[in-house]
């Protein structure tokens, strides 16, 4: 784990140091998407650390979509 965690903020770290000059130029919207894009790798970060079996990004689309799915096929159908 310690080998992971310290790849992870090698990494992290990088990625932020480059990025840096950069955000200070971004709207605010552009930082508000590059926050968003941080906090989904963060969430895959922590569910790779901790080897949960966290909810992944396609098991939330799923449960959203697939309800509003299933009533177009059958509208499709009939």
């Amino acid at each position: 784990m310690t080998e992971k965690l310290l790849v992870l903020m090698t990494i992290c770290s990088i990625t932020l140091l480059t990025d840096l000059r950069k955000l200070m130029g971004m709207t605010s919207r552009s930082k508000l998407v590059y926050a968003g894009i941080m906090l989904l790798v963060l969430y895959a970060s922590v569910d790779y650390l901790l080897v949960k079996e966290l909810p992944d990004l396609h098991t939330l689309v799923d449960l959203v979509l697939i309800e509003p799915a299933r009533a177009i096929v059958q509208a499709l159908k009939g």
